[in-house]
């Protein structure tokens, strides 16, 4: 193996918002030895966290937005665009790594990548489904085609757990070497327990959801469950941290439930472990998941975690208690509440597990891939 130095590293992330994708990236970012590697970012939106962008711009980042003249709100259809973009992208910049996060494209950028001759190509998988019940047969196939590709030009494939490598790589993933698990890291340094505990006589039990407001993280079910909650302890209240396709919808429930005085909305930002800090409960009901780099953040902030089934346990630190969907919102809230007033909820973290969550561990293991090529 041939040890290189100071690598140039194209991310491609899709967008820079305040997601659990993006917020991957950024801490890989934040913590890996800048002499050894400098990162770009491509997105395909134009929405640009403004945080983000000067965080990144100071490290001595570039963002190339390729979809930017994009006219079929970034789908599957613009491929073509984007492919032609990253064709004049790889032509006026040279790469040593290209870290792929976008499934949909990612087929294509490793093969563009190929084309010019960049030897590390990664292609990082970060769901177990990617939304595909009832999509149409062109996408279905597209989807089909991209997975041929990164199979032809991939050299590393990545997941942030044993379903999301199962989603993108197939069966016989675990006996490919090209394949490997790298844990949703996070700073375990900004991230501390606050040992706070619940007390019966506190004012109020507050639980938090922290994601997009979009479908897969199912917040309007979250809603009704919260709603019957409070039905049974009037003392429960829920903040919603996020924004998205939903948002609206979710709010014009909230009144129809006239629960808005007990829910509290907060557009995303750079302060989750000062709310984390300050509540009792994290809940989400996701209808898939790959490892919610989130949910690891609420559990190493001491936070006993409501979930659904649907979610991965590689995620639990020994914090979550898992819940089935199909018991329905009054199903949710009546075991939610059992275990308020019996306090038999998960509390005790698993600080070994814990550790494999830490991100200098993790980005150790990203710098040996980066700068080594077998």
């Amino acid at each position: 193996m041939n040890r290189k130095s100071s690598r140039k590293v194209l991310h491609v992330t899709g967008s820079l918002e305040l997601n659990g994708l993006t917020s991957v990236a950024m801490n890989y970012y934040r913590n890996i030895d800048s002499d050894s590697a400098q990162f770009d970012f491509a997105i395909f939106k134009d929405n640009i966290d403004p945080f983000l962008e000067d965080e990144i711009t100071t490290r001595g980042g570039n963002i190339f937005n390729l979809g930017k003249n994009n006219k079929t709100k970034n789908s599957f259809m613009d491929i073509p665009l984007i492919a032609m973009n990253f064709y004049k992208l790889f032509k006026n910049n040279k790469y040593d790594v290209i870290h792929s996060h976008t499934i949909y494209v990612s087929g294509i950028v490793l093969m563009i990548a190929w084309l010019f001759r960049i030897p590390v190509r990664i292609v990082h998988s970060h769901n177990d489904n990617a939304g595909e019940n009832g999509v149409s047969l062109v996408r279905v196939l597209s989807r089909h085609i991209e997975k041929l590709l990164i199979i032809l030009f991939a050299t590393n494939k990545f997941a942030c757990s044993k379903k999301s490598a199962l989603y993108l790589y197939g069966k016989k993933c675990f006996g490919d070497r090209k394949v490997t698990v790298i844990n949703n890291a996070i700073d375990l340094e900004r991230f501390k327990a606050p040992n706070k505990e619940l007390n019966s006589d506190e004012d109020s039990i507050q639980f938090i959801f922290i994601g997009r407001f979009d479908p897969q993280k199912n917040p309007l079910f979250l809603i009704r469950v919260f709603n019957e909650l409070n039905k049974l302890n009037n003392k429960t209240r829920l903040t919603l941290i996020g924004t998205g396709l939903l948002e609206r919808e979710m709010k014009n429930l909230v009144s129809e439930l006239n629960i808005n005085d007990k829910v509290s909305f907060i557009k995303p930002n750079n302060k989750i472990p000062e709310y984390l800090s300050k509540m009792h409960f994290f809940i989400l009901p996701s209808l898939y998941e790959g490892l919610p780099v989130v949910l690891v953040e609420a559990q190493a902030m001491g936070l006993p975690c409501f979930i659904s089934e649907e979610i991965t346990d590689e995620t639990n630190l020994g914090l979550c208690n898992f819940i089935p969907l199909d018991i329905g919102e009054m199903g949710w809230a009546q075991i939610i509440n059992n275990l308020l007033l019996t306090k038999k909820y998960k509390k005790e973290i698993d600080k070994t597990k814990l550790e494999e969550f830490n991100i200098k561990n993790v980005v150790r293991k990203l710098d040996k891939i980066y700068n080594y090529i077998t």
